[in-house]
């Protein structure tokens, strides 16, 4: 029977020497609902008191590269009700938990950007798995699919949705929010910037609305039992985007605040030219017309979402949630 290792050795032994190997599906979903098991009962297995920088970034990447290989290779076409893929989906939503514990941590450190950056692709590529799975749910196709199967298949697929909408909590309560490549806002798809761009963090990341998009459909299309799932899947997105806009106003002021104190702190003389900071006013505007065209940006395309979500026809769910976007968000952008 399992039990809680208190020394950690025994489960990071057992972790690190898992390899892929041909099982029936009975054993597969036994062998990763037990991974599972050992994740959500040792919240400290990836502390960093526990292992060194190096030690925790195998055992994290090691772990995340074998969950997110077993899931590409058990969600297969018809294996929508495995209990091999529930047992999986699990295991991720368990590993992104314990992994942005991991990534927050590693966010207050100095040192360590290969570290995160590590921990930031697994987090992204699981996003991507989460949504492969909610895409059709959201186009309204998920549906269909159960009409047919077994009360059993169906309340697995239920389950396996169920996981993935908590990964999209989990990575949209972390500091994964905050990263430029904006990941979490284009189902995963994380985006690639030269590193001397002026780009402002807020253009960096709110580049797209595809995740937005996609769990507004699942709110709307989503079966009674796993809509407020979707419901809260979708309001820990609108506090992630919430979070970056706070973050890029109260970057901006204080950048703001540093060029008036200096501008305070030089005493002008008679000899000084008027004419001399014209170039560097300018690129200041520049700056703040690019980070408005941005936020106007993102305005016009929330805008068409909300206006449909909240139709007379959508489910109560979905206005709602339009509702809550506007208040809580696009008027703060406009």
């Amino acid at each position: 029977s399992y039990h809680v290792d208190n020394t950690m050795e025994t489960h990071q032994k057992a972790l690190l020497s898992c390899c892929r190997k041909k099982v029936d599906e009975f054993t597969s979903a036994k062998a990763l609902k037990f991974v599972a098991k050992m994740l959500e009962e040792n919240p400290k297995l990836f502390h960093l008191c526990d292992l060194q920088i190096d030690e925790s970034d195998v055992a994290a990447v090691s772990i995340g590269s074998l969950t997110l290989s077993a899931f590409g290779d058990l969600r297969q076409p018809g294996s929508s009700g495995s209990a091999a893929v529930e047992s999986v989906a699990s295991l991720l939503n368990a590993l992104c938990l314990r992994l942005t514990m991991f990534y927050d941590a590693r966010m207050k450190q100095s040192g360590v950007e290969t570290s995160r950056a590590r921990i930031r692709q697994i987090l992204a590529k699981s996003m991507v798995q989460a949504s492969a799975v909610l895409a059709p749910m959201s186009s309204g196709h998920g549906g269909s699919s159960t009409l047919g199967s077994s009360a059993k298949t169906a309340n697995t697929q239920l389950d396996i949705r169920d996981h993935c909408y908590g990964v999209v909590c989990t990575l949209a309560r972390s500091t994964f929010c905050l990263d430029e490549r904006g990941a979490l806002y284009d189902c995963g798809n994380s985006r690639s910037f030269p590193e001397n761009t002026n780009q402002t963090h807020f253009n960096r990341t709110l580049k797209s609305i595809s995740t937005a998009s996609m769990l507004f459909g699942c709110v709307a299309n989503e079966v009674e039992m796993l809509r407020p799932r979707a419901t809260s899947a979708l309001d820990a997105l609108l506090s992630a985007y919430v979070r970056v806009v706070t973050s890029t106003s109260e970057n901006a002021r204080r950048i703001d605040d540093g060029k008036s104190n200096t501008k305070t702190e030089s005493i002008p003389t008679t000899s000084t030219n008027p004419w001399a900071d014209i170039r560097i006013n300018d690129a200041v505007v520049d700056k703040k017309n690019d980070n408005t065209k941005e936020i106007d940006g993102l305005s016009r395309s929330l805008a068409p979402l909300l206006w449909t979500s909240s139709r007379r026809s959508q489910p109560k769910s979905s206005r709602l949630a339009a509702v809550r976007w506007s208040n809580e968000l696009l008027i703060h952008l406009d």
